[in-house]
């Protein structure tokens, strides 16, 4: 998000697994005009509320109980995600989640004019920064 936060603010922002919202309101702090953070957590919807509010940040920010799956079609120039592997093996109709799938998921961006702004990964994790190409 960082690496973003440097670029043109995003209009619209999809945080799927918002946990805290910490990702909602970077988004919003950083100009995102809408952001829409979502997660099947009600603990974490009570947090992120909670948050948003006490960061006075909900004009910009909606926070949503539900799946990701769910809101996956929904219009973003951002879209954040912190969800689990079944949920991302779903997203993708994929097989199991490997570092091969990893590899053609980043192929994936690439051919859809996404860069690869910034690739982490650490154990288990993985995570890319990734914006359309035009963007950058």
């Amino acid at each position: 998000m960082g690496d973003l936060s440097k670029r043109e603010a995003e209009k619209k922002v999809l945080d799927l697994g918002t946990g805290s919202g910490i990702l909602a309101l970077a988004a919003a702090k950083w100009g995102a005009e809408k952001v829409l953070a979502i997660d099947c957590n009600e603990l974490a919807v009570e947090t992120t509320l909670r948050n948003v509010l006490s960061n006075e940040e909900s004009q910009r920010i909606e926070v949503r109980m539900g799946k990701a799956e769910d809101f996956i079609e929904e219009e973003a120039d951002l879209v954040c995600a912190s969800i689990h592997l079944q949920v991302i093996e779903f997203l993708l109709k994929k097989r199991p989640f490997s570092r091969r799938d990893a590899e053609e998921i980043e192929r994936r961006l690439i051919r859809r004019s996404v860069e690869i702004v910034r690739r982490l990964q650490e154990k288990n994790w993985l995570t890319h920064s990734a914006a359309p190409s035009s963007a950058l």
